[in-house]
C-alpha cells in the first residue's frame, strides 16, 4: 500500500510502499517504521499501524484532515 510522509526538515511530501497484507500487518502491528528521507537523510518514524490505518483511509478518500498533517514526521 502507498503512503506519504512529510519531511518536518523541508515540509516535502514523498510517497512510499508499506506492505499491506494480513501476515505483515499481523507481524508489524506493534512495531515502528523507520524511513531514511533522502532529502534531509533523517530517519522518521512511525508506529507501523498509524501508517497502515492512513494508507488504507487514504484508498478510499477519507483521510481526515488532522491525520493528512501529521503523517510521518
Amino acid at each position: 500500500m502507498q503512503t506519504q510522509i512529510i519531511c518536518p526538515s523541508t515540509g516535502a511530501e514523498l510517497s512510499f510502499d508499506v506492505a499491506g497484507d494480513d501476515e505483515t500487518a499481523t507481524r508489524m502491528w506493534q512495531q515502528r517504521v523507520r524511513v531514511r528521507c533522502p532529502l534531509c537523510e533523517g530517519v522518521h518514524e512511525r508506529p507501523y499501524r498509524e501508517i497502515y490505518v492512513t494508507g488504507l483511509m487514504d484508498q478510499f478518500g477519507c483521510v481526515p484532515a488532522d491525520m493528512k498533517e501529521d503523517r510521518i514526521h
